[in-house]
């Protein structure tokens, strides 16, 4: 009899243990999961932020380079990339004298990786990351905006096929040149220069050139207005890019 206290005991303290085990286990399953998920997540971006980094430079290559094309390496690991809304860029120059002003327009293609809740976008030079807070702009684009000069090299993303995929695979993101051409060369002075972007991230658009350069901007809808004046000489260029996944 004297044996059988203690076992109940023992029983009892298992018992107390066991559960105590459990309870801790659930515990750091419940709040530890998500909390690895989050930093699975940015992580993840963070790749794609570098990889877009080097998208951007491989870009300015074929751009200013003139190398007939480019390949970049990307990990999805449970995201997507795809081209995405279309981005509307008008270049106007205006001058009281006579056959100065023009006016020019084009769209292209941002490229998006998207992961959960987070972007990552490169957008004519442009590198963007959204997050639920915000977007802020990663890298300015290439160009110039003084009152010396405005210096804007147009680089238009075109589909190739292919361009959207998704999964946890690596994917190879490649550019060709397809075409460069001027689209104005004013050596005269202008009163004004305008460089006005219709996007989704039109904010950020306007916030990175206002602060890249000598553009006065703000924002009207989707739409970021800059402009500067007095220029002296203007020049934009136009380099059109296929891209496709593989």
């Amino acid at each position: 009899m004297t044996g059988e206290p203690r076992a109940v005991s023992d029983t009892i303290g298992f018992v107390i243990v066991f559960s105590m085990v459990i309870a801790v286990v659930g515990l750091a399953f419940a709040g530890g999961l998500p909390a690895l998920e989050s930093v699975r997540d940015v992580e993840r971006v963070d790749n794609a932020e570098r990889a877009f980094d080097i998208l951007a430079e491989n870009l300015d290559d074929v751009q200013s380079q003139n190398a007939p094309s480019r390949a970049t390496e990307i990990k999805l690991a449970d995201a997507s990339l795809a081209l995405g809304e279309p981005v509307t860029v008008n270049v106007t120059g205006l001058s009281t004298v006579p056959g100065r002003s023009f006016s020019t327009e084009y769209t292209t293609r941002p490229i998006v990786f998207e992961a959960a809740d987070s972007a990552v976008v490169y957008s004519m030079g442009a590198v963007f990351r959204q997050e639920p807070g915000g977007t802020a702009a990663l890298r300015s684009p290439p160009l110039v905006a003084t009152s010396e000069r405005v210096v804007l090299p147009v680089l238009v993303l075109q589909d190739d096929g292919g361009t959207s995929v998704g999964g946890s695979t690596t994917v190879l993101i490649r550019t060709d040149r397809a075409a460069t051409r001027v689209l104005v060369a004013q050596p005269n002075s202008l009163d004004r220069v305008y460089m006005n972007v219709t996007s989704p991230r039109a904010t950020a658009w306007a916030r990175d050139l206002e602060s890249a350069s000598e553009f006065s901007c703000s924002v009207s809808g989707d739409t970021a207005r800059c402009s500067v004046q007095n220029v002296a000489r203007t020049y934009v260029s136009l380099t059109e890019v296929d891209v496709a996944f593989e």
